[in-house]
């Protein structure tokens, strides 16, 4: 008897181990073990002090209890084992605890009375009156609750949300992280948990965005000048959107225009994408990248009574901003090795001619692989010079700062791009294209032969560095004949 009680100790301290691991642990699946454990333990009790006459007297419904319990137990793990395990495991799904709840309040009242009559010889038709009785006043007593638990079963059925989906039941926008006999849980943005209760979800309107599937669209309206043309501000926005990585390709986004006000054109922009989650973010970063894209362009976002009133003055500032970010480009031209070939005029020329663009974090300035004619030179900030590697990613290879320039190959030959790069935080550049430079090419031929013999030892030099076997193709010869026919001279 004592050896048979501490078998059973011994077991239901091993089940309560393995419980606690199970919880601290990802390695081993988390079991219902509660009834099992309480099975062993009342058997442990009983083979102690079963032999009392007190306890003797009552070993009848001693039996009938740990009976009553072995059964629910077995109940319990064959729905975990059976049900509950397979859908997380294989198909990431979760059962609301009301719907499981409900399932095992029915078996273990049926085990309930089966064991009743069969163990106990207990008349089960007085039983049930008094449990109508019981359960009439008792319905009475909790008529909220249980409206909650029947809508919460109503909800199952109709199979509104389910765990894991976005949704907004009057000001209340969360995920649904559980759903309980009395409420459902949502988290909102904000990490604050919020009960719902069952009975109004079932008789409101509530919104649903991941039905019927994970994809939505996001609407921005923005308003821009008239002087724009439609067509370029299509072309600008929608290749801001290809660039976010969460905006879907497919459906492809769409720039529509809705209306003209007294001072804008106005256009709504609309885009997929697949999670609810980054709603907010993917529209503070479309946001972004438009203002910069939009400022490269010089398409503007109107401030009516300013530009009325105020349009000479800010002509007058730009000017002067101009002419002192000119300053600045000379000393950085000075330092490039490539401009050594042109004399003092036409480098003012180019700082005075080139084109200055700004540009947001993670902007792509180039793209590998893309064609081009112009060169940039960074003024402010800092870039990213990533390499496509072979399994579809990139890889960062290096970072440029302030005084740094790119894509000389693109500028003098029409090379297509060797590299993308990405501005890091924020980044001013200035570019300097193929008909700005081809101005001092034509007017003086002789600088193609100083070019070449400058890019092949610049080239020369990034072989050496990166230990590449020097390329034929950048002998000076071969390179002072590409920029003659780039240019056609």
């Amino acid at each position: 008897m004592v050896g048979t009680g501490l078998l059973m100790v011994a077991v239901a301290l091993l089940l309560s181990v393995y419980m606690l691991l199970s919880k601290r642990t990802r390695f081993l699946p988390a079991l219902p073990l509660g009834w099992l454990i309480l099975y062993f333990a009342i058997r442990a009790i009983d083979q102690f002090v079963g032999h009392l006459p007190l306890v003797a007297e009552y070993g009848k419904w001693i039996d009938v209890g740990y009976s009553v319990v072995l059964s629910w137990a077995v109940v319990r793990l064959t729905f975990a084992l059976v049900i509950e395990l397979p859908l997380k495991k294989w198909k990431a799904i979760e059962i609301p605890h009301i719907t499981r709840d409900f399932i095992l309040l029915v078996c273990y009242a049926i085990l309930f009375f089966v064991v009743l009559r069969t163990r106990g010889d207990v008349d089960l038709a007085g039983l049930i009156t008094t449990s109508a009785a019981l359960t009439v006043v008792i319905g009475l007593a909790a008529q909220t609750t249980l409206g909650n638990f029947f809508s919460g079963l109503v909800l199952q059925m109709e199979h509104p949300f389910s765990i894991g989906d976005w949704i907004t039941y009057n000001s209340f926008t969360g995920r649904v992280t559980g759903i309980t006999w009395k409420s459902t849980r949502i988290v909102t943005r904000d990490n604050v948990l919020i009960y719902l209760p069952n009975n109004e979800l079932s008789n409101g309107i509530l919104t649903n965005y991941t039905q019927p599937d994970r994809r939505m669209v996001g609407r921005l309206n923005i308003g821009l000048e008239y002087d724009a043309p439609p067509n370029q501000v299509r072309d600008v926005i929608i290749d801001v959107l290809k660039q976010h990585p969460k905006v879907l390709n497919t459906p492809s986004p769409q720039v529509r225009l809705i209306s003209f006000d007294d001072s804008s054109i106005n256009y709504e922009i609309r885009f997929w994408y697949t999670n609810y989650l980054y709603h907010p973010q993917i529209k503070a970063d479309i946001n972004d990248q438009l203002w910069y894209a939009l400022r490269r362009n010089k398409i503007n976002i109107p401030f009516p009574i300013r530009d009325t009133q105020h349009a000479h003055i800010e002509r007058r500032y730009k000017h002067k901003m101009r002419q002192q970010l000119s300053v600045k480009i000379i000393d950085m031209l000075n330092k490039v090795p490539l401009f050594e070939a042109l004399n003092a005029e036409d480098r003012q020329k180019i700082a005075e001619e080139a084109t200055i663009q700004e540009f947001g974090s993670g902007e792509p300035i180039v793209h590998q692989g893309a064609t081009g004619d112009s060169l940039y030179i960074i003024l402010s900030g800092a870039c990213d010079v990533e390499l496509e590697n072979g399994g579809g990613g990139t890889q960062k290879v290096a970072t440029i700062k302030d005084g740094d320039f790119f894509g000389e190959m693109s500028l003098l030959t029409g090379e297509v791009r060797k590299a993308t790069v990405k501005a890091m935080d924020f980044a001013t550049v200035a570019r300097v294209d193929k008909a700005l430079f081809s101005t001092f090419l034509a007017s003086n031929p002789q600088v193609c032969e100083k070019l070449g013999t400058i890019m092949a030892q610049r080239q020369q030099d990034l072989d050496k560095e990166a230990n590449r076997k020097p390329d034929h193709a950048s002998t000076p010869n071969r390179l002072i004949s590409r920029i003659k026919t780039f240019f056609k001279i």
